[in-house]
């Protein structure tokens, strides 16, 4: 069937967690306090854990990170670092439990986040569906990560982009966190509704009232006409029709072109050519 492969992003706190089976799920949190009973709970139902996903609410550096974690992929979606003097007594334990933070590109305190924690070889990462996105910053800092000589964590999507490079067809970057609708669904914190997106969960834009609505026809062709949105790109002859960016942003950022806005051409485009030049001499990046 049509979603047979996707992976559940899942809220912990779900009230009906529990009647979740036999399904591949990212775990979402807002705490990581007693994720690794939740995790437990999970594999129980015969679920495999894919990852798990927090989403603190506060700064990092109010949170504890010597406590016993999962051993899966662990992400966080991060706003602030808080107190650094706090926070540096939590690097170790950071560093442990092998934890990605993920922040939004569109101000200069989460561009010295990401900067700092690179350098201290901490996963760290941008994510691209953000609002208001520092193109020309996100570039520059790309670069840096790129060619510097300088030990350091080469972050997301670029990490990314080099394991996962490949000369022909596109590249769903937004995969690495967790926001590629022809891979993941996401479910509602309080219903059994499903979105394809990120964006569409938060505007509560649903294509599915729980998984056994997943099976229905009527499903199937929303997703199918979402799968054919990119045929009107090249039908209508818009931009994306020969933008050699086309391979990394897919279309997303079709409107910012709509308004005449260049930004995020430059950017997939140069990202993509450095790409290629680094992609038979990934070895000569120091890691």
């Amino acid at each position: 069937m049509t979603f047979d492969n996707h992976i559940i992003v899942c809220p912990i706190e779900h009230s009906s967690a529990h009647e979740i089976k036999d399904k591949t799920v990212v775990l979402k949190t807002s705490s990581l306090d007693n994720v690794s009973i939740a995790v437990e709970k999970f594999k129980n139902n015969n679920n495999i854990i894919h990852a798990v996903l927090f989403v603190p609410d506060k700064p990092l550096s109010e949170f504890n990170f010597d406590i016993a974690l999962p051993n899966c992929k662990i992400v966080c979606f991060a706003s602030k670092l808080g107190e650094y003097s706090i926070l540096r007594k939590q690097f170790p334990y950071i560093h442990k439990n092998k934890i990605l933070f993920f922040f939004e590109p569109n101000s200069e305190e989460s561009f010295l986040s990401v900067k700092l924690l690179s350098t201290l070889n901490i996963a760290v990462g941008f994510k691209l569906n953000s609002k208001d996105i520092l193109w020309q910053d996100l570039l520059d800092i790309c670069f840096h990560t790129l060619y510097s000589k300088a030990s350091h964590y080469i972050f997301e999507p670029i990490n990314y982009l080099i394991s996962d490079f490949k000369k022909e067809g596109t590249i769903h970057i937004e995969s690495s966190y967790f926001d590629n609708f022809r891979r993941y669904l996401h479910l509602s914190d309080t219903t059994m509704q499903l979105a394809l997106t990120q964006d569409d969960l938060k505007n509560k834009n649903f294509i599915a009232d729980g998984f056994e609505s997943l099976l229905l026809k009527e499903t199937e062709t929303v997703y199918e006409k979402k799968i054919a949105e990119w045929h009107a790109v090249f039908i209508e002859n818009k931009p994306c029709a020969t933008c050699v960016a086309w391979r990394l942003c897919n279309g997303s950022f079709l409107s910012y072109c709509d308004k005449g806005m260049s930004e995020p051409v430059a950017f997939f485009s140069e990202i993509l050519e450095a790409i290629q030049s680094k992609n038979n001499r990934v070895g000569e990046i120091s890691i």
